[in-house]
């Protein structure tokens, strides 16, 4: 016996997750913004001037990084 899918929805969707998900995809664009402009103050010494280690400065900018990965990744699961 062949199964017959079940064409209405299980449950009404949730419209406010479509607000969540464009604002983490607007935070990761932000993010990576962000990261851009500490590569380039990185690059040209600005960062370190003020006082911030290499390893300060990659560690921060790492960081920063990972937290833009897991923002744009829930963003885009959630979109879904």
């Amino acid at each position: 016996m062949l199964a017959v899918p079940n064409l209405e929805p299980t449950r009404p969707p949730l419209s406010f997750l479509d607000d969540v998900s464009s604002f983490l995809i607007l935070a990761t664009y932000v993010g990576v913004a962000v990261v851009l402009v500490l590569l380039v103050l990185w690059g040209t010494g600005v960062l370190r001037r003020a006082g911030l280690s290499a390893q300060q400065c990659l560690t921060l900018t790492g960081a920063l990084t990972a937290v833009v990965v897991v923002v744009g990744v829930l963003g885009v699961l959630l979109r879904g």
